[in-house]
Formats: structure tokens, C-alpha cells, sequence
């Protein structure tokens, strides 16, 4: 029996369209929607001017209902600590808090007692990249007069930079950050950055255990690359060498031998299964 071109259509679309369950369309909606509401400054679309404007406008500091100072934004019960993890502001942690120093320097960002040590050297690179962290960490900002309790911060997302807006309460334990800390303890463009990427992605748990390739490009917006080696030294020469050349930023991770303990202290000082941080110090990129 022949059958009409709009029967033929009908076929055509159900065999070159794959089912999508309700289910799957839901979940999928879902992920948009938290996309959408983690790179917007708030769920009505106002901008990091108008939020801060607001906040001075009523003498108060910015909260963030859209990423709470609460186990949600976490989205883990850290049951080793006797007593609740506490949100403090930075002028609640320092006397004199510094949003971000002229010269960061190299290695200026450590661990706190749950960081993942995966998040650590990508921050650390932007640190001998000025132009990086400048176009990732908007400069005019500060705790001084016009301070209102928000910060922005820019995140290489889909082919574009999107900006996440985000209040200044970070968790601590008995007055201590428990994630990123700078190493000046005065300094908070760490912390505060770590926790623009948690919103980014959900939580801070969902950037528990990453890849430290991802964070790069999530943070510079360049294409990345691994290479793995295990003899032949001049190749991994050659490898420096010539990204050297070209101000790119690197960094690398000593593999622990096979049924050893993962991060062993070597006589040297370097640590198994820790990244190191390199790169060649410039201006642009």
C-alpha cells in the first residue's frame, strides 16, 4: 500500500530522532535551568552593578539566595568535625582583609584541611599570568569603602566567559577556612574564587576530585593537553622547552610507583601524586 508523503515524514522523523524519555527530558531541563541560574548574578537576571548598587544603597551586605551559606552549597556532611561548619565574611576571619595583592606571586594559594589538592596549582598558575587573572578576576574590587559583601569572577563556559556573581560568606571551622586559603591570611581572592567555581558547577562538592586540566580551561579559556612520561628525558625537556617559549602554563604530578603509599614525600621535598606548578611569567598571552 502506498503511503502519503506526510506518513513517509512521520517515519523519516522517528527514525532519525532518538526517543527521549520524560524522564530524560526533565533531567535535562534541570541541568539548563542550573546552568542558567549559576552564570546569571541572580535568578531575576540583575547585574553585579545593580546588586552591589542595591546592597550600598540599604547599608547591607549581598547574600546570595541563589547559593546559600548553608550544607546545600555544600552538598556534604562532613561528619569528622565535632562542631557545624560556621560562614564567616572575610572581616569576620581577618582585621585587615585584602581582596587581592598587587603581585600575587607564584605558589600563593594552600590547601585547608578538606581542600582537593587537583583545584590548587590551576589557581596557582593564574598567579604568573597577569592577563589571566585579570580577565578571570575582575580588578576594582575590594574591602574598603564601596565594599558591600559581593565579588565577580569570570569562567571560560561553551566557547564564552560568563560571569558568577557570589556573596563573601565562606565555611570555616573554629574560625579556619576549611577549603583554598591564600597564603597571606589576610588575602581572600582564593577562597572566594573557589567558591564562584563551586556555584559554577553546583556545590563544592561537585568539584571534589576534578582534573586539573578542566580547571585550566575553565580558568584561561585555552585548549589544553597532557602528556605522560615515564623515561626518556629529553623528550620532557624538549616539552618544557618549547612551552617555555610560548608562556604556557604548566603544570605536573610525580606518579606514585604501583602499591606505594599515593603522596610519599621524596628525599628531594617533592610529593607523589601532587601537582607542581611551572610556567613562563608574562604580560600577554
Amino acid at each position: 500500500m502506498a503511503k502519503s508523503h506526510q506518513q513517509l515524514t512521520e517515519m523519516d522523523s522517528r527514525l532519525t530522532t532518538p526517543r527521549r524519555s520524560e524522564s530524560f527530558r526533565s533531567a535535562t531541563n534541570k541541568l539548563d535551568i542550573s546552568y542558567q541560574s549559576a552564570v546569571s548574578a541572580t535568578p531575576g537576571g540583575l547585574t553585579y552593578g545593580t546588586l552591589r548598587e542595591r546592597a550600598l544603597a540599604r547599608r547591607v551586605f549581598f547574600e546570595d539566595a541563589s547559593f546559600p551559606a548553608n550544607d546545600t552549597s555544600l552538598a556534604i556532611r562532613y561528619k569528622s568535625f565535632s562542631e557545624p561548619i560556621e560562614w564567616m565574611r572575610p572581616h569576620d576571619i581577618s582585621k585587615r582583609p585584602k581582596f587581592i595583592s598587587k603581585n600575587p606571586g607564584n605558589f600563593a594559594v594552600q590547601s585547608g584541611s578538606l581542600s582537593d589538592t587537583w583545584l590548587l596549582p590551576a589557581f596557582s598558575c593564574l598567579t604568573v599570568a597577569p592577563t589571566l587573572i585579570r580577565k578571570c578576576i575582575p580588578e576594582e574590587q575590594a574591602f574598603n569603602e564601596q565594599y558591600a559583601g559581593i565579588f565577580r569572577f569570570r569562567f571560560w563556559r561553551y566557547g564564552e566567559w560568563v560571569e558568577v556573581v557570589v556573596d563573601d560568606r565562606l565555611p570555616t571551622h573554629k574560625g579556619q577556612l576549611i577549603f583554598l586559603r591564600n597564603s597571606d591570611p589576610n588575602e581572600f581572592w582564593a577562597p572566594l574564587l573557589e567558591k564562584a567555581y563551586a556555584k559554577l558547577y553546583g556545590s563544592y562538592s561537585a568539584i571534589h576530585g576534578g582534573q586539573l586540566h578542566g580547571a585550566l580551561q575553565d580558568l584561561t579559556g585555552g585548549v589544553t593537553d597532557t602528556f605522560q612520561f615515564r623515561e626518556h628525558a629529553t623528550t620532557l625537556q624538549r616539552v618544557i622547552d618549547l612551552s617555555m617559549c610560548r608562556a604556557t602554563l604548566m603544570a605536573a604530578t610525580i606518579a606514585a610507583p604501583v602499591g606505594s603509599v599515593p603522596h610519599r614525600q621524596l628525599p628531594n621535598g617533592l610529593v607523589t601524586g601532587r601537582d607542581l606548578v611551572y610556567g613562563a611569567k608574562f604580560q600577554t598571552i
